[in-house]
Parts: C-alpha cells; structure tokens; sequence
C-alpha cells in the first residue's frame, strides 16, 4: 500500500517509515500539511495519509480538509496526542477514516492498514 506519514516530529516520521516499510508498504513522509501536499501532487498513487493532527503551518484538520476535496479517493487517518473528543468528532466529520491516540501501537497502525486494503480489494 503506498502511504503517506505526516508528522513535524522527525523521530515519529523515521519510526512510522521504518516499520511500514518492513511491513511492505511504499512510503513516504512530509514534515508538515503544505510538504504534504506537494508530495500527494506528485504521487497520484498515495492510497493512505496518516498523520498528527497538531502541526506548525497547516494541522492535520486542513490537510484532511484539502486531502478530502482534491484527492477523494486517499483515506486519512490522523493521530492526536490529546484525545480530545471534540477534535476526533471533527476529523470523523471532514472524513477521517480513522483517528488513533498517542500513544499508539504500530502493529495496531498495520492492521488498521491491512483491513483498508482488504476492503479496497473486495
């Protein structure tokens, strides 16, 4: 699956790359939503955005926002590290498939991906 890890946290990006790639999955990361974005313009085989909700120049609610009406066919899951309900409730609202709250486990990050993909292939 070819994924898209956006996170400004350099350490939480190389973690998310690293096991997703031993996973099998295509990845690449973008320190913000705006880096994000140009990668999604070049990459029209991004399947799959995950990313943090709270970011310097555009949080992870815009990206969704913007990801929802250029891009439709991406899921998005972001990650928050505050679990605030109003926030996720939000997300659900703009789209987000999923939300997940720090700290999150990565094998749990894998299966949510690996029923994404079944259900794409049904």
């Amino acid at each position: 699956m070819n994924t898209l890890i956006v996170d400004d946290e350099s350490r939480i990006r190389s973690m998310f790359s690293t096991f997703l790639d031993k996973c099998g999955h295509h990845v690449l990361a973008a320190g913000d939503g705006e880096e994000a974005l140009v990668l999604l313009e070049e990459n029209p085989n991004v399947q799959v955005v995950i990313s943090d909700i709270r970011m310097p120049k555009m949080d992870g609610l815009e990206l969704l926002r913007i990801t929802s009406e250029r891009f439709p066919h991406i899921s998005v899951i972001l990650i928050t590290g505050h679990g605030d309900p109003e926030i996720i409730t939000s997300a659900r609202k703009l789209g987000a498939v999923e939300c997940f709250v720090k700290p999150v486990r990565l094998t749990r990050i894998r299966e949510y991906l690996d029923e994404l993909e079944t259900e794409s292939t049904s």
